[in-house]
């Protein structure tokens, strides 16, 4: 089996209070079995607020240990929450986001689900690729974003990037990855902007280019989605059989 990828829903902001919580709508058509991710990014619009602050406390879903991060103002996060979608109308999390600078030029967070189908039930992830994080600088970019090793057989990559400020312009990417969704522009608080997309035919790095020039810190990670290894009925074997020679 390989990974797809099915749908992705549409993306909530958060308000510019702390605590903020949202709730992104559930990918179109999702069905039982899909592994559901909530990218949740986060511009916190200060230097003292870390990825602790981004939580869901919405049973069953699990944070990937592996974020996106800059270490320089303003500080940008990503980080993914999953969950194996236990119905098609499986509800989506409520993620909070605590820390951030409050007020009209303060912090943005943002929440998106995507859904992927045929992803292995135990081993969802496998290797992720090294954080890209940058300091405040005049840009038209978010990337390069470094993949893992490897791309397997049947894996796929999710590349996810942010910055510090929107965009008048749609990005493109880089050549074999797929756009899994528009770039979402967050103009609650300091503005954010967050790029989605995927690649499952070749090993590279992504970068999503064409944006509105500005000064920004950018963010971005790769994470691998690892194929569920199949089933089903064991294969009978070929048997020879003795000819029938008759009662005895």
């Amino acid at each position: 089996m390989a990974v797809g990828f099915r749908s992705v829903g549409t993306p909530q902001a958060a308000g510019t209070t702390s605590p903020a919580s949202v709730t992104p709508s559930a990918p179109a058509g999702m069905e039982t079995g899909d592994l559901v991710i909530v990218v949740a990014s986060w511009d916190t619009a200060n230097t003292t607020a870390t990825d602790s602050g981004i939580t869901t406390s919405t049973a069953g879903w699990s944070a990937h240990p592996d974020v996106a991060s800059t270490t320089s103002s303003p500080r940008q996060y990503i980080k993914l929450f999953y969950k194996f979608a236990d119905s098609p109308s499986m509800a989506m999390p409520s993620v909070t986001f605590t820390g951030g600078t409050t007020g009209t030029s303060g912090h943005s967070g943002s929440v998106r689900a995507l859904a992927f189908t045929d992803v292995d039930t135990t081993t969802p992830f496998g290797t992720s690729g090294a954080n890209y994080g940058t300091s405040s600088t005049s840009s038209t970019i978010i990337g390069t974003i470094l993949a893992p090793a490897a791309l397997n057989a049947g894996e796929l990559h999710l590349a996810v990037g942010t910055r510090s400020d929107d965009s008048t312009g749609e990005s493109t990417v880089a050549s074999g990855f797929v756009k899994c969704a528009t770039d979402y522009d967050n103009t609650n608080g300091g503005d954010q902007l967050t790029c989605y997309a995927y690649n499952n035919t070749s090993n590279g790095s992504c970068t999503f280019s064409n944006l509105t020039s500005a000064t920004v810190t950018r963010a971005g990670r790769m994470w691998t989605l690892i194929p569920d290894a199949g089933g089903g009925a064991a294969a009978i074997p070929n048997l020879t059989l003795a000819p029938y020679m008759g009662a005895r």
